[in-house]
């Protein structure tokens, strides 16, 4: 018996990712792969279309290589007073 394994690199589902694996999001503040100073007292993240306020996590998660497994660094839930929001509402500051 001979098993064969075979692959192919399918196309993205959304042609506005812009690297973050969420195609809802356009921006963010540091960007990617940019190095990150411990003194940093804000991370934004800017999406394409306004957001609203909910309980639901927003998660940080570090890379150290490409294929890794990512590292959960960070999550706040959506309400925290540790958010503010733009007056578009398409931009969140923690």
């Amino acid at each position: 018996m001979t098993l064969k394994i075979s692959f192919t690199t399918l196309p993205k589902f959304f042609s506005n990712d812009q690297g973050y694996e969420n195609p809802h999001i356009k921006s963010t503040y540091p960007s990617i792969d940019s190095s990150i100073p411990l003194s940093i007292t804000n991370i934004n993240i800017t999406y394409h279309l306004s957001v609203t306020i909910s309980t639901n996590n927003v998660s940080i998660y570090q890379y150290i290589n490409i294929d890794d497994i990512p590292i959960l660094r960070q999550f706040v839930p959506g309400n925290s007073p540790y958010f503010s929001y733009s007056s578009d509402k398409k931009t969140i500051n923690m």
